[in-house]
């Protein structure tokens, strides 16, 4: 199995020289990496919402950090 010239990871036989993350194409080839990746971001990103949701549901003044972290004041 061939391996992507930019980051190593081990990408499909036929599909080049890249894989889909280092292409920047989330369709491109058939690794599926930029897809699963793109998937987890959007879980956690739900994840953080219901997160936020909650504690804005409370009387707490709360504010998010650059990082996303949640400071109670």
């Amino acid at each position: 199995m061939p391996y992507c010239t930019s980051c190593g990871g081990r990408i499909p036989e036929g599909q080049g020289k890249s894989c889909s993350m280092c292409y920047g194409d989330i369709a491109h080839g058939k690794d599926r990496y930029y897809e699963g990746w793109a998937r987890r971001q959007d879980e956690q990103n739900e994840s953080d919402n219901k997160s936020l949701e909650r504690i804005a549901g409370s009387e707490e003044v709360v504010e998010v950090d650059i990082r996303g972290c949640v400071i109670k004041m």
